[in-house]
C-alpha cells in the first residue's frame, strides 16, 4: 500500500483517545456517532465504576471502523471523481492505449 492509502499510527490514537474521553453532542444512543465517555480528559480516571478491558476494546474496534469509513468514503470520492474525468471526454481515448491497457 502507497503512503496515501494508509492510515496513520498517530490519527488512529487520536480517533481512539477522542472515543474515550469525549461525550457526543447529543443524547440519542441509536445514532452512529453517538458516544459515551469512559474517561474524564483532564484526570485520566474512569468515569463509571467497573470501567473495564472490555469497554476500552470496544473503543478502539469503533476508532478502526470510524477511520476505515472515512478512508472508504475517500476512496469512493476519489474513484468517482477519475471516472467523471473519463466520462467528460478528458485523459486519452480508449484507442490511443496499448492494448493492456484497454482491458
Amino acid at each position: 500500500m502507497s503512503e496515501k492509502t494508509m492510515v496513520s499510527a498517530a490519527t488512529l490514537k487520536l480517533e481512539f483517545l477522542r472515543l474515550l474521553t469525549e461525550d457526543s453532542p447529543h443524547h440519542d444512543a441509536r445514532r452512529r456517532d453517538f458516544n459515551q465517555a469512559i474517561f474524564d480528559a483532564e484526570n485520566g480516571h474512569a468515569v463509571f465504576n467497573g470501567t473495564d478491558l472490555e469497554m476500552v476494546m470496544e473503543k478502539f474496534n469503533r476508532a478502526v471502523a470510524n477511520l476505515m469509513r472515512d478512508h472508504v468514503r475517500e476512496v469512493l470520492t476519489a474513484n468517482e471523481s477519475n471516472r467523471n474525468f473519463y466520462r467528460n471526454g478528458y485523459g486519452p481515448k480508449p484507442e490511443a492505449l496499448p492494448e493492456e491497457e484497454k482491458s
